[in-house]
């Protein structure tokens, strides 16, 4: 991070979402990095991706996470952003050391998987994939690498995020494939959707990955970050605030958030990061977000269980 930059930190106290009206939800109270708008707007940075992992502009609140073990099958990837499937995969741990297994053996495992939700889908482009296994990131002094690269043994990303805009899946697109590509993409006119599938290399332990259901997400909420890679690739995320405005302590953070306990190498999260057909937000106020936000959070008492290790693959298809 460059010296002129500054840190500005806001810490609230208990924000819960309102629990779910089973009174046997489990649930459990956990702090997440919400996005803190800074008072004086910055230019696009090499460095922002401390926005996804670190401590700049951040916005501390807690809330309920609420467990969907045993009930997973409750929740549909195009009624809240995301979904759980069980999987079987050829893949073991030891062979996510490769990035040619990932992609020959990987990469059409997850085509399946997508198909299955999207049957009718005309093409799928895998735009790369990254492992994880290390402990949260705290250095970010060195500029970040394009995401789409190859990529292993880095941390969770604690900073509650969409992983790109509709129009930062085309650029992804572009990065990863050349221009004429995505150009031909868009000029087919067809639904686009972006997708990460995320899926743990053991049971996890600590550090899960929640997930918001987009029906309690507000456009208002969302602030689309403009990003510049190391290469001068230009990219788009989304960084999220716990409401449309600088939260007040009078006012809650609605957000609905779940994770699974204890996920396991066949449960595969789907998540829905953008879709022309399904999320409106960026183009009308208050339209449907359709995309869940998502985050790592630590959970109490874990802190010395194994590392979480963790592979996600992005694609987008075209139906």
């Amino acid at each position: 991070m460059s010296e002129t930059q500054t840190t500005e930190t806001k810490v609230h106290g208990s924000f819960a979402v309102a629990a779910s009206d089973s009174s046997k939800d489990e649930q459990l109270m956990v702090k997440l990095a919400y996005y803190l708008p800074p008072t004086v707007a910055r230019a696009p940075s090499i460095y922002d991706l401390e926005l996804i992992n670190g401590s700049r502009d951040q916005d501390i609140v807690e809330v309920a996470m609420h467990d969907v073990r045993g009930k997973e099958n409750q929740f549909k990837i195009d009624t809240h952003g995301f979904q759980y499937i069980k999987v079987d995969s050829k893949m073991h741990k030891d062979d996510f050391d490769y990035d040619e297994r990932i992609e020959e053996s990987y990469f059409p495992e997850v085509e399946g998987w997508l198909k299955q939700l999207y049957p009718m889908a005309a093409k799928i482009h895998h735009l790369g994939h990254i492992v994880r296994g290390a402990v949260l990131q705290t250095d970010f002094s060195k500029p970040a690498p394009a995401w789409n690269k190859p990529n292993r043994g880095i941390a969770p990303a604690p900073r509650v995020h969409i992983d790109f805009t509709r129009e930062g899946g085309f650029l992804v697109l572009a990065q990863a494939f050349g221009q004429e590509e995505s150009d031909a993409v868009r000029a087919r006119g067809k639904r686009v959707l972006c997708f990460s599938v995320w899926r743990p290399l053991s049971v996890v332990k600590r550090d899960p990955l929640g997930v918001v259901d987009c029906n309690s997400v507000h456009e208002a909420d969302l602030y689309k970050l403009q990003r510049i890679f190391p290469d001068g690739a230009k990219g788009e995320n989304v960084v999220v605030k716990a409401n449309g405005q600088t939260l007040p302590e009078s006012r809650p953070c609605h957000h609905k958030w779940h994770y699974m306990s204890e996920q396991t190498p066949q449960d595969v999260l789907v998540i829905k990061t953008s879709d022309t057909g399904d999320c409106d937000w960026e183009t009308i106020p208050g339209g449907r977000v359709g995309c869940s936000p998502h985050a790592s959070f630590a959970l109490p008492g874990t802190e010395r269980e194994h590392i979480r290790e963790s592979v996600e693959v992005r694609c987008i298809i075209e139906l």
